[in-house]
């Protein structure tokens, strides 16, 4: 016998970085509460967004992981983790940073690059776990 086994922690692994449009291996484990939503996809087109094309309300660069909120309902600033509540998609890490005319209550609409990721997505509810 080398050593004896010792019960004790050495070492624990690294807590998974929030990052903006990151898609974590696995869901989250500290958040203040998960509450299900309505969602859609929006893209930076004058299709979907008008002579607003590719800005949000907040002035944050329109990129993955951007969605658009009530912000009466979740604040600007507000970081999630959503998935869809079917588990068929997972949209990762995002932050309440822009909004839209038709968002209102518990509707959130969800930033793609490309309007064919938005057909792909379409409208379903989400799970989203509001983080720490």
């Amino acid at each position: 016998v080398l050593s004896h086994p010792v019960e004790e922690i050495i070492e624990y692994a690294p807590q998974e970085e929030w990052s903006l449009g990151a898609i974590p291996a696995s869901r989250p484990t500290k958040y203040s509460k998960v509450e299900v939503y309505n969602a859609t996809a929006y893209d930076a087109s004058p299709a979907d967004n008008g002579i607003w094309a590719g800005k949000t309300s907040t002035g944050m660069p329109l990129v993955y992981g951007v969605v658009a909120v009530d912000p009466r309902v979740i604040p600007y600033g507000t970081k999630m983790y959503i998935e869809s509540v079917d588990g068929q998609f997972v949209y990762g890490y995002a932050i309440a940073g822009d909004c839209g005319g038709a968002i209102k209550g518990k509707k959130v609409d969800l930033f793609f690059p490309s309007r064919s990721t938005c057909y792909q997505f379409g409208r379903r509810p989400v799970r989203i776990y509001f983080l720490d």
